[in-house]
C-alpha cells in the first residue's frame, strides 16, 4: 500500500504551526490511558504484525530492541493498518527468531497491539450531530488565526479559527476535519465547534472543557 496523500487547507496560517515531533513526545499516552478513548469513534485498537530486521549486535536483547523500534512509531502513520498509533501495548513474539549470518542480521516476527487514530473514520453519520470531534489541549494560540496544540497525548492539533476564550494549557472540544502529514508525521485539523453547535453562546466558549490550573499563582495567593 502507498502511503498517505499528503493533505492540504485553504488557511494559509496552517504554516504557523509547522509539524514538530520533538514538541509532543512529553505528553504521550500509557497504554491503560489510550484505552480509555476507545469511546471515541475517531480511535480503535488493533493488531498488526510485523516483520522486523535488526543488526546482530541485537541479538542478545532482541525484546528490547523491538519495543523500542515499536515505540517509535506512535504518532507515525502506518499504511499496513491505514492508521496512526497513539499507544503501543503488548508485543508477541512468533517462532522463530533467526539470523542470517551472511547479512549480519536478526529477523523476527511480532503481534503488535495497538491503539489508534483512524486517518478515514468516515464522515460521522453514526455518532450524534453528525460530525465527529476531538478534544485537544491548547499548547499556543495565535491571535486570531489558529490554535496549535495536541490531541491523544502524542498527536499535533491545528484548530483553525481560534474558538473565542481559549489559552495555553486549556482542554478543548472542536470538530475533526481530518489529518495531514510530514513525511509520515501525523497533525490532525480541526475547526471550532461554536460556528454550528453553539451559536450565540456566552464566552468563554463552551467548547472548553477544562483551564489551565497554575499552581504557582495559586499557592502564593494561599500563603498571603
Amino acid at each position: 500500500m502507498s502511503g498517505p496523500t499528503p493533505t492540504t487547507s485553504m488557511h494559509s496560517d496552517l504554516d504557523l504551526a509547522p509539524l514538530a515531533p520533538k514538541s509532543i513526545q512529553h505528553g504521550r499516552f500509557t497504554y491503560t490511558q489510550a484505552r480509555q478513548c476507545l469511546s471515541d469513534p475517531l480511535i480503535e485498537e488493533v493488531t498488526e504484525q510485523v516483520h522486523v530486521t535488526l543488526g546482530w549486535q541485537h541479538a542478545g536483547h532482541v525484546e528490547t530492541a523491538v519495543r523500542r523500534l515499536m515505540g517509535e512509531a506512535v504518532g507515525h502513520y502506518r499504511p499496513k493498518i491505514d492508521a496512526v498509533p497513539i499507544a503501543i501495548g503488548a508485543i508477541k513474539f512468533r517462532e522463530p527468531i533467526f539470523i542470517l549470518e551472511d547479512h549480519n542480521c536478526v529477523h523476527v516476527d511480532v503481534d503488535v497491539r495497538m491503539i489508534v487514530l483512524k486517518v478515514n473514520p468516515g464522515d460521522g453519520e453514526d455518532v450524534p450531530d453528525g460530525h465527529l470531534e476531538i478534544t485537544g489541549t491548547a499548547r499556543k494560540v495565535y491571535q486570531d488565526k489558529l490554535i496549535s496544540g495536541t490531541a491523544y497525548g502524542c498527536l499535533g492539533l491545528v484548530c483553525s479559527p481560534i474558538i473565542p476564550g481559549v489559552k495555553p494549557g486549556d482542554v478543548f472540544r472542536a470538530r475533526f476535519l481530518g489529518v495531514q502529514f510530514l513525511k509520515n508525521l501525523c497533525q490532525i485539523r480541526a475547526a471550532p465547534l461554536t460556528d454550528f453547535r453553539y451559536r450565540g453562546a456566552r464566552t468563554p466558549s463552551p467548547c472548553i472543557v477544562r483551564r489551565e490550573f497554575s499552581w504557582k499563582k495559586n499557592n502564593s495567593a494561599a500563603e498571603g
